[in-house]
């Protein structure tokens, strides 16, 4: 039927949608605090200040204090993004709409199965990346810099391509969704009783071929990182000074491969950028 949840059948993509949902909420709490914090500051120097000069408006001017300070917080946050940071906030934004989507199963309707087949599948990748190296040796505080390196520089590189992934269709969500819009529910539910099933885009969104591209290198990549895990855990589970420099050379040969792999996920990142 029309409300079956299809959250069930994309269980990756509905984990990393609410994984950025849950971010973004924490976003908001700093900003709110910071934005607090700073207006206070603000405030109390104009109260400082007005009762130095002795003046009338005291309160009012403490006020207009804290609202600056509201404001001065509001801009030095937005600042301080990098592209990096405004991306995934950006998709942290798309991912808060599409949760709610996915959870009431309207999303399917939006994007069409095509496109959630390869949203999922570069989820998988995401989620299998995220536990290859979310163990307790990759997260221990005494492993190698250069293990370390890789670590970072891999996950920033697949945060980086599901936030590219999800913003890809951001344009193809429907401009009616929630329960708030009961016309338009009423018009699907109609579609399904008169058609068996509700209809579906016709066409692959434009989206479409640069998801799927970063979906096959996030594959490939996976078998990148499984590779290095598991040449890391058993270098440098014996490690000692006679095996040091061998380690270090098998290490910097996965770097590479790594990097490599970085590169073409870039290069895609920007071609699909230009699209």
């Amino acid at each position: 039927m029309f409300f079956r949840p299809s959250h069930h059948d994309y269980p990756n993509l509905a984990e990393y949608l609410r994984t950025l949902r849950r971010q973004n909420e924490r976003a908001s709490e700093v900003v709110a605090v910071i934005a607090v914090v700073v207006g206070l500051g603000v405030s109390f120097a104009f109260a400082l200040l007005m009762r130095e000069i002795g003046g009338e408006g005291f309160s009012r001017f403490g006020v207009l204090g804290l609202f600056a300070g509201l404001g001065l917080a509001f801009w030095f946050t937005r600042r301080q993004k990098t592209r990096p940071e405004a991306l995934l906030a950006e998709a942290r934004e798309v991912a808060k709409d599409m949760s709610t989507r996915l959870e009431r199963g309207r999303l399917m309707r939006d994007l069409g199965q095509p496109s959630m087949d390869v949203l999922e599948e570069c989820a998988r990748g995401w989620a299998k990346v995220n536990q290859l190296l979310g163990t307790p040796f990759w997260r221990d505080a005494d492993i190698p810099v250069h293990y370390r390196t890789i670590r970072e520089t891999v996950l920033n590189s697949v945060e980086g391509a599901m936030a590219e992934a999800i913003l890809l269709f951001r344009n193809n969500l429907s401009d009616s969704h929630g329960l708030s819009d009961l016309k338009a529910m009423a018009g699907e539910v109609l579609e399904e009783v008169v058609f068996g099933k509700p209809r579906l885009p016709q066409h692959l969104p434009s989206g479409f071929g640069p998801a799927r591209e970063l979906a096959d290198k996030m594959r490939l990549l996976v078998n990148e990182v499984e590779t290095v895990a598991q040449r890391a855990q058993e270098e440098l589970a014996p490690l000692g000074p006679a095996t040091a420099s061998a380690s270090l050379d098998l290490c910097i040969g996965e770097l590479r491969s790594i990097r490599q792999a970085e590169a073409e996920l870039r290069q895609n990142l920007g071609q699909s950028s230009q699209g």
